[in-house]
């Protein structure tokens, strides 16, 4: 049984990927150490696709760019750039 595509669009605003979105719930300080950990993570992953065999470079490069759209601070003091996420 397939449902409803209302159904589906519903359902899509209120999941991503099959998790709930959820606000993350940190000191602005530790808040800023776990995104900088993340873009680090996917600009490696953009990079040398070798370092994660599971995850496709498309992917961690859309991951960073969004990271990197929502946060231009972080990026810039780590030096990343949208440029950069391409090889």
């Amino acid at each position: 049984m397939h449902a409803s595509p209302e159904f589906a669009r519903n359902r899509d605003r209120k999941l991503f990927f099959g998790r709930k979105i959820r606000k993350m719930h940190a000191r602005p300080e530790v808040k800023r150490i776990l995104i900088e950990k993340r873009m680090k993570r996917w600009w490696s992953i953009a990079r040398c696709p070798l370092i994660d065999l599971n995850c496709k470079p498309a992917r961690a490069r859309r991951n960073l760019l969004r990271l990197l759209a929502r946060y231009p601070e972080v990026g810039q003091s780590l030096g990343f750039s949208v440029v950069g996420a391409y090889r």
